[in-house]
């Protein structure tokens, strides 16, 4: 009897383990839109070259509304490198301050060719604050060369012009 439980201990474990990922991601979304706080921590590999990444807005010091929105350009395929995705390895994140989050593709509006726009769900309270930009991978470390930040101003709404 002690065979039969330890081969299936050992059966239900290599299961687990293939699937570990998707499921752990998914047990960790919150506001029932399929992104995740993370610790953000670094990716010493890059596995292969990845999509650039670029900012659109906001630009450099400019002055936001605390539900910051951010336009960003990726020629990335985001149906497969978003949280959702079929098969999860690297995949975009966002970031506010080192509080990371990772939408999915349903989170994201499609602005033209490339270009999306994301607004964070978390208002942030007025003051400096830094925006990132940036590819994880499977394990959600940052892949370092990827990462594009923007310094912010956070104002208060009626002062957003």
């Amino acid at each position: 009897m002690k065979l039969k439980f330890s081969t299936l201990a050992c059966a239900l474990t290599a299961m687990a383990s293939m699937a570990g990922l998707p499921a752990w991601a998914a047990d960790h979304s919150h506001h029932e839109s399929g992104h995740a706080d993370m610790p953000v921590s670094k990716s010493t590999v890059a596995p292969r070259p990845l999509p650039s990444i670029t900012i659109i807005s906001p630009m450099e010091g400019a002055q936001v509304d605390p539900s910051i929105a951010v336009v960003f350009e990726t020629a990335g395929d985001l149906a497969a490198m978003t949280m959702g995705a079929r098969k999860m390895g690297i995949h975009l994140h966002l970031d506010i301050d080192g509080t990371s989050l990772m939408p999915i593709m349903k989170d994201l509006v499609p602005l033209g060719k490339n270009q999306y726009r994301y607004v964070f769900d978390l208002p942030v309270k007025p003051g400096k604050h830094v925006v990132s930009v940036y590819w994880s991978d499977a394990q959600h470390k940052t892949i370092e060369y990827t990462v594009r930040k923007v310094n912010v101003l956070v104002g208060p709404a009626a002062d957003v012009k």
